[in-house]
């Protein structure tokens, strides 16, 4: 309960918190509870078998959630934020490895460009290769750049940032990636404050989490 307790206390005092590789074992209930608590009172999880990763949505603001059963075995791994009273729409998503992320990038390189003002956001495990990793081991590498060229999204940290090399994830070996980001659509590329990395969460000795905390801070949009 400790490391619980820990993880959220170093949650930023955000309107919604996303969590990827939630999963349905004995604490739960009670993170659910302590962020009910907190007031983040509207909440939504993908869980299913008790060994599988999923994705977790908290928000202070009333919102109602989707999943889509279209993708099949991969269903668990996109939940759709629709904030009460505006059109703002989140995709929290946690990808697969390899080429089983292309039936999510098929699928988000569709809805993505309908829908005007949107945020996707979770550990979409790829980046730019060369740029976001250390060497040249991105799969779907392509589909991913598509997020900007094809459905005219903004990476919110890259607009922060610029060229700078950041990672949020780092392999047994030590190798770094960037596979945690969040894009926006055109509508709200104007409205972002500040995009960043908390690495104190992956870095610390008690093993909070092995990825960097990632924050969007926007104008207001609601």
């Amino acid at each position: 309960m400790k490391r619980i307790l820990k993880a959220i206390e170093l949650l930023p005092d955000n309107d919604v918190v996303v969590l990827t590789e939630f999963r349905d074992n004995d604490n739960r209930a009670y993170f659910k509870t302590v962020l009910d608590y907190l007031g983040y009172k509207h909440q939504y999880d993908t869980t299913g078998e008790p060994l599988q990763n999923s994705v977790f949505v908290a928000s202070k603001i009333p919102c109602k959630f989707k999943v889509f059963k279209k993708l099949g075995v991969h269903s668990h791994r996109i939940v759709q934020v629709n904030m009460d009273m505006t059109d703002l729409k989140i995709f929290a998503c946690y990808f697969p490895q390899k080429n089983e992320k292309k039936p999510l990038f098929k699928f988000l390189l569709k809805v993505l460009p309908k829908r005007p003002k949107a945020i996707l956001c979770g550990d979409i495990n790829t980046g730019k290769r060369e740029i976001d990793e250390n060497g040249k081991s991105f799969y779907c590498y392509k589909q991913f750049e598509q997020l900007e060229t094809s459905a005219n999204l903004t990476d919110a940290w890259r607009a922060i940032h610029g060229d700078k090399k950041e990672y949020s994830w780092y392999s047994n070996k030590g190798n770094g990636f960037r596979i945690d980001h969040f894009f926006v659509s055109a509508q709200l590329k104007p409205r972002i404050k500040d995009c960043y990395y908390n690495h104190d969460v992956r870095e610390r000795k008690d093993k909070v989490s092995d990825h960097s905390m990632m924050v969007l801070d926007l104008d207001k949009i609601l």
